[in-house]
This record gives structure tokens, sequence and C-alpha cells, in this order.
């Protein structure tokens, strides 16, 4: 069984494609500077390829000005209006970018002609409410596959019939994606709620790998509610909504691509296992019907996959950090730890229910073995406790550029 599943995830897996984290490498004129002669041009160097979202220049008296800004490859280029041409101070281009991974960026290039002066304000930010309600978005979405798609492969791998809850969360994965691509929408636009009945909004928001994730969450719903209790069918499912996590987001994209994409899907693959079968442990331990054998048989089912899930994390790190000191010192490596700490607690539980619940749920003693079973149900729910703010916590990755898209420091 477990051959034929890693066999079955190394072919889905293999054809994923996703595209990196675009951040800002330089500019010219150069952030605060001050230029004699009003340039014919700007330029804005990334490091990924950006599409132009909107462009505005504010100068120094206020006027604010849509530019039609160009881009080729890495490079973005804003024309001159003609408001801005002859007038000296300190001019504000706020700038609005999609990175080819569907990532929005934003910021606000400052820069003085001829003399400096008092500067308008502007809201460009590259995190807005559309950011966060996007991360919640994702964070839903994450929680409806783990317990709904992965829970009826949980049911169907441990043949458990009962799983209302999981169909239940299954179904809400597609609402969860709507939810996801409407934020998603907003956060490219930088538009009010409102602006949501707009078809623009939404054919935007379509059009980009976040969308893909979404789809092939729904699918991967709706095949694991159809194959019921088919170990085929819900493995397929599982293996399609590991899959999403892949189609978009900053690990899956970074370079060498060929590596990153399937490890991130195997990475989330089998962390939706232990996710989805957790849950289905939890009920037997409840009803009392979970055995010291058959806990036995999903810890050894269990042990390879989660090296292969250390594995993988290893990897995803390693090439986003960029090097191991970068942990320390930047928003993305504080998440990082924080996750580390959740997945060193999921280790720890699990090995006292292997090394120490599991003996005494097969020992003669019927008192050891109801001490087994309390202590059982704790552990497992403290395990999925941990599962759900170690999925809450990674879709908040999303508002943290990995250190390896930094611009690089300037040596005085």
């Amino acid at each position: 069984m477990l051959a034929r599943l890693l066999l079955l995830l190394a072919v889905v897996f293999m054809p994923a494609v996703a595209l990196a984290h675009a951040q800002l490498q330089t500019a010219s004129p150069q952030e605060a500077s001050l230029v004699a002669e009003m340039p014919s041009e700007l330029m804005l160097v990334f490091n990924e390829p950006v599409s132009p979202l909107g462009i505005l220049w504010i100068t120094p008296d206020g006027q604010q000005t849509d530019v039609e800004a160009t881009s080729s490859d890495t490079r973005l280029t804003i024309p001159v209006p003609s408001t801005a041409e002859t007038l000296k101070g300190t001019h504000l281009v706020s700038w609005r970018v999609v990175s080819a991974d569907g990532h929005p960026v934003a910021g606000t290039l400052r820069f003085s002609f001829g003399s400096e002066s008092p500067a308008a304000q502007t809201a460009a930010s590259g995190l807005n409410a559309g950011s966060a309600a996007v991360v919640a978005a994702r964070a839903v979405l994450s929680l409806t596959l783990a317990f709904g798609t992965a829970c009826l492969f949980g049911a169907a791998l441990l043949r458990q019939d009962k799983c209302s809850m999981a169909v239940v969360c299954a179904w809400l994965t597609l609402p969860a994606a709507i939810g996801l691509v409407a934020a998603y929408g907003l956060d490219l636009t930088g538009r009010p709620v409102s602006s949501l009945v707009d078809f623009a909004l939404w054919q935007t928001a379509l059009s980009t790998p976040l969308a893909l994730t979404a789809f092939a969450a729904v699918a991967s719903a709706v095949l694991a509610i159809a194959s019921g209790s088919s170990l085929p069918g819900t493995t397929l499912a599982l293996a399609i909504a590991g899959l999403s996590f892949a189609l978009s987001g900053h690990a899956a994209g970074a370079d060498p691509r060929a590596l990153m994409a399937p490890a991130m899907a195997l990475h989330a693959t089998i962390a939706l296992f232990w996710a989805g079968t957790l849950p289905v442990l939890l009920y037997r331990a409840l009803n009392g019907t979970l055995s010291a054998a058959e806990l036995t048989r999903y810890s050894r089912l269990a042990l390879p996959l989660v090296i292969l899930l250390l594995a993988t994390g290893v990897v995803l790190a390693t090439v986003q950090l960029g090097a191991a000191k970068r942990i320390f010192g930047s928003s993305y490596g504080s998440l990082l730890l924080v996750k580390l700490g959740l997945v060193a607690g999921l280790l720890v539980l699990a090995l006292i229910n292997r090394i120490r619940l599991a003996p005494r749920l097969a020992a003669a003693s019927a008192s050891l073995q109801l001490a087994a079973r309390r202590h059982l149900r704790l552990t497992l729910g403290a395990e999925i406790l941990l599962i759900v703010a170690i999925l809450a916590l990674v879709a908040g990755f999303r508002l943290t550029p990995p250190p390896r898209a930094s611009p690089p420091r300037r040596v005085p």
C-alpha cells in the first residue's frame, strides 16, 4: 500500500509547476535620491518577472496621476507624466505589480527633483486588508482540505465508515475556495469589498496561479466525496489536495523549480495524510475500537512518510532561507521557528503514542488499557490542535517574503 501511494504521488507531482515571489531589487532614480534633471522614465528592477497592476504618480503639489507602465521580464518602466516633468520638489511614485506566481507586491518610490519638499501622503503598502483576508481564506481552505479530503482518505485507509463530519468539511471546500479567490481579487486590485460585484475583479483573480490552487482544492474535495470508502479514489484526491499547495506560493517556485515544486507537493500531501488520519484514530479511541495492533500498523506506515515530510521540509527551508543564519532576524525565519516548534511537539506526541501508549493498550491488565485509552485520547486531541495551529501559521508565510528574495544589502 505504501509503495503504491508513493508511486502515485511521484507520478502526480512531477509535472507540478509554480513560479516565485518578486521583490524590488533596484530603482532608478534610487529611493530618497536628489536628481538635478528629471529623468525621461523611471526603472524598477525585480528579482522575478512582474506585470503592472497600477502606478500612481504624486507630484509635490499633491496632484495624482495614473500612469501606464510597461514591463519586460524583471524590469518595470514608468514614463514621467507631463504634469511632473518640470515640477521641482519631492515626487512619490506608488506602484503595484503582480509577480509571476500571482503575489501582488506594492510600494512607493520617493525621489526629489531639484530640491526636497514635504511629500504628499500615499496609502501604498505591501500589506493591506486584502492581504490579511487572503491569509485567513487560505487558512480556512487548508483546514477544509485537512479535515475534509484528507480525513475521507484516512477513513478509507483505516476502514472507518462513519465520516459525516469529514463530508461536511469537504463540502465547505467550495465556499472556502470562492472566498479565497474573492479575497485575492481584492488584494490584487487594492479595491474595497464593494467591488466584488465587478466581474473584472473576478476575471483578474481567476487568471492567476492562486485560482489553480482553489480549483485543485475543490476538485480534490469532490473526488473524495464521490469516492466514498474507495482507497484508490481518496488517495488520488489526497494527491490532488497536496498538489494544490504547489500551484502557487513562495516555496514551490524557487529555483531549482524541478525540485521545489514536487518537494512542496509531497510535503503538503504527507502533512495532509497526518492531519486526515488523526481524527479517525481519535474517533476510534473515543468509542473504544482502536486496538494496539491497529495503532502499531499505523505507526509503521506513518514512519517513512514522516521521514519524507522532514526531508522535504529541510529542502524547502534551505532554499527559501538561502543560508541557515537567515532563520534569525527575519519575519519569515520567526514564523519558521514557530512552525518547527509545533512540529517538534507533534513528533513528541507521536513518539509517546508509539513507545508508551501502544504497548500499554496491548497489556493484559484492564486498568493499564483503560489508562492508555484515556491518555491516547488526550495525545491525539493535542496533535489535532497542533496541526490546526500549523496550518493557520503556514498561511501566514504569504505575508513574509523569504530571505532568498530579499534585495542584496548595499555596503557603504
